[in-house]
């Protein structure tokens, strides 16, 4: 999605645009550095919660002790208190009392604070060192833009597939996660929003559009990208997407294959 710092309106390649392209690439790399971390600490838990369950239940067995649910050590009981303290802070949800906006209802508020935490730190690579109100600034943010909205559709589609290595690592089934990818798409076509918006805010500036768009196809397939993601943000709402729902399935496959390759061709 215009990765090439020559593209768009010339931007030479100066060692400070240089530099930008290096910063944009390392910003692109921590993005997945974040989200092996995560990964690799939900990983940890687990096997530790099932080595766990399991001494739990051989204790049960051997009848070794009188309450083999109890924790047995510290590392145990940090475990319980802390699972815990998860659940009730994680559990509390407001519902919309009324049937014809009661899918607005946010997410719980576990769910929300996840939502909120990954858009924050989405909305802090984006920002970071791309904000100068120089001759470039349209053009440095749009591509920032660009870079961070490319490295999240790996990771959109590993949370849409139905067995994935997020899947395995978490202990979690592609319906307990859905709602994630569908909050890491709307945060997908935000960046991706911004990406073209302050293309063409540069462009009408100049009074360039019409050039770009004549001169430039990648443009044309890169709005045919968003056009493909605007559609499945609609298409996914829980009205549209309860109407028929095996309709949206087929739908939403043949556009995320379809957006995959406009990518490509951007």
């Amino acid at each position: 999605m215009g990765m090439d710092m020559n593209m768009g309106m010339g931007m030479d390649m100066s060692s400070d645009s240089v530099a930008f392209v290096d910063t944009n690439s390392s910003i692109a790399r921590s993005y997945w550095y974040i989200i092996a971390a995560v990964l690799g600490f939900t990983a940890l838990l687990r096997v530790v919660q099932i080595t766990e369950t399991r001494t739990r239940l051989r204790l049960a067995k051997l009848r070794a002790v009188e309450h083999p649910t109890q924790p047995q050590n510290a590392l145990a009981q940090a475990l319980a208190t802390g699972s815990a303290i998860v659940r009730e802070i994680a559990g509390p949800k407001y519902h919309i009392n009324n049937r014809w906006v009661s899918w607005l209802s946010p997410p719980s508020l576990g769910r929300s604070l996840i939502v909120v935490i990954y858009m924050a730190v989405i909305l802090y690579m984006l920002l970071w060192h791309s904000i100068t109100f120089d001759a470039y600034y349209y053009e440095k943010v749009a591509f920032r833009a660009a870079w961070v909205s490319v490295t999240q559709v790996p990771f959109v589609y590993l949370l849409a597939s139905k067995a994935s290595l997020i899947g395995l690592l978490s202990g979690s089934s592609h319906e307990r996660i859905n709602w994630l990818h569908r909050w890491v798409s709307r945060t997908l076509l935000a960046t991706v929003t911004v990406h073209g918006g302050f293309f063409y805010a540069e462009w009408y500036k100049a009074d360039l559009v019409e050039v770009e768009l004549q001169m430039m196809t990648m443009v044309k397939y890169g709005i045919g990208a968003w056009s493909i993601l605007a559609w499945t943000f609609l298409t996914s709402l829980t009205p549209i997407r309860s109407f028929s729902y095996e309709l949206f399935v087929l739908q939403h496959i043949a556009a995320a294959a379809v957006f995959l390759w406009l990518l490509w061709m951007h």
